[in-house]
């Protein structure tokens, strides 16, 4: 392939991107949040408070009940795209350009579908480039200028190859101004810290949940050894009671008496009678 053929080529980077992104459904990000939008979601009883407007009377003149409609909630993306841009992204390579089966052109076409689709959403868009450190970065935003840039910056990526130039993703990301200002950018609102509270609450919840079923049952198994225990004692302290009754009768202890001390009954001549 000639410089011309992979320059015309690469001048159509937004067609092939075009062609990756026909005939995708457009549809705006769906939020768990319900709100008031184009897009109808679905119906729900209508409740002393609710907003009037949303009362759908049609259905109230079929079935002479209430319903309000909810609507999906629609939310804005801000989409950062990163290239890793080292000498290894543009392997195999023909007279010194990237070929079409390297990493970089593929990178490159999927990073213009990813803007096209941006672009045709509405949402903002930028774009990082690094090897060793971030040598190109431009904030998310949806401007025609700001596509123009990005289809710029990737028709150099397969022109002007990076010679020798490693990788180091976690030095250049940490060492870089990349996300500087969008984290700390970030403000949650009352309801969201609402959320975040009981979902806090709930998971100390299901540990204690946890620990108290754990020490219910070691306490039940400690419960069922003790009544066993105790059941043992009983049926010991039976087998006692019946030993010290065998051991206590009159045969008895006359019997140990003769065998052991060699007592013998006196006979009428030998007892004595004294009247008080």
């Amino acid at each position: 392939m000639t410089q011309n053929e992979l320059s015309q080529q690469t001048n159509n980077i937004e067609l092939l991107a075009n062609q990756v992104v026909e005939g995708f459904i457009i549809g705006l990000h769906k939020s768990p949040f319900h709100g008031f939008s184009v897009e109808f979601a679905e119906h729900k009883l209508f409740n002393n408070g609710d907003p009037i407007k949303n009362i759908d009377w049609k259905v109230y003149g079929r079935t002479d009940k209430l319903f309000s409609k909810k609507f999906e909630e629609e939310t804005n993306l801000r989409c950062q795209i990163i290239i890793d841009c080292s000498s290894s992204m543009y392997f195999p390579q023909t007279n010194g350009i990237a070929d079409n089966s390297s990493k970089i052109k593929f990178a490159v076409v999927a990073a213009a579908s990813f803007q096209k689709l941006m672009k045709k959403q509405r949402d903002a868009v930028g774009l990082s480039l690094f090897n060793s450190e971030v040598f190109f970065h431009s904030d998310a935003k949806s401007s025609s200028i700001q596509h123009q840039i990005i289809n710029n910056e990737l028709q150099k990526l397969i022109l002007t190859p990076q010679v020798n130039q490693p990788s180091k993703t976690a030095k250049a990301l940490h060492e870089s101004n990349l996300f500087h200002g969008h984290i700390s950018q970030i403000r949650f609102s009352f309801l969201q810290c609402l959320q975040i509270i009981l979902l806090c609450a709930v998971l100390l919840s299901s540990i204690v949940v946890v620990y108290c079923t754990n020490q219910y049952r070691m306490n039940l198994s400690q419960l069922e050894h003790a009544k066993q225990e105790a059941s043992l004692l009983e049926l010991q302290w039976g087998q006692l009671l019946l030993e010290q009754a065998s051991i206590a009768a009159p045969s008895r202890v006359q019997e140990r008496a003769e065998a052991v001390l060699h007592m013998v009954t006196p006979s009428r001549q030998q007892s004595v009678v004294y009247q008080m």
